[in-house]
């Protein structure tokens, strides 16, 4: 199962974390989850697949719901941020920008075990998950040019994190397309 092509367009992340948890604050409530978003930049505009990233957002979402079966905290944390130079020649990560995603869960968490497959294709820690959820993440994260990692320790949360490189989109203006005259068309035998 692959993502479909990348089709950039110019976004605010903020706005497509806020889309995606403003539409399931509710389920959140009547779990007894509390999400609170924090943004160091409030629009955080690049260049990414809205439809694509909401997927990536929304999974680890739900994945952070279903692992406080008792109700708890979901924290977002959205930033940029350019690493600093290591000198490692081989990353082509200096003077780059990235974006900056956390989603930490005050849930049940995971053990090293876990956290080593929990991006293998079909691993599953639901009774009803398919395994192809974080997989799927990882592949939109990395055809985005950036990663997504996890930190975890069992009874303790998990903290997904999404790194996403600050590029933008051509600007894409719209040129009047000539269609050619069909009131004239003759038919030839």
């Amino acid at each position: 199962a692959r993502p479909p092509e990348l089709n950039l367009f110019n976004h605010s992340i903020t706005n497509l974390i806020d889309e995606v948890v403003e539409t399931h604050r509710s389920v959140a409530q009547d779990r007894g989850i509390k999400i609170s978003t924090h943004y160091e930049t409030p629009e955080l505009n690049i260049a990414v697949d809205a439809d694509q990233l909401n997927q990536v957002f929304l999974n680890l979402l739900l994945n952070a719901f279903d692992a406080m079966e008792d109700g708890g905290k979901l924290t977002i944390l959205a930033r940029e941020q350019r690493p600093e130079w290591t000198g490692d020649l081989t990353s082509d990560t200096h003077g780059k920008s990235f974006v900056i995603i956390t989603v930490t869960d005050s849930g049940c968490g995971m053990d090293d075990e876990q956290v080593s497959h929990i991006f293998d294709m079909y691993y599953t820690l639901k009774a009803n998950g398919t395994g192809l959820g974080l997989p799927i993440a990882q592949q939109i994260v990395e055809k985005h040019g950036g990663k997504i990692d996890v930190t975890s320790k069992s009874g303790q949360g998990s903290t997904f994190t999404v790194w996403l490189p600050v590029e933008h989109a051509e600007s894409r203006e719209m040129s009047p397309v000539s269609l050619p005259d069909t009131t004239s068309a003759t038919v030839q035998k």
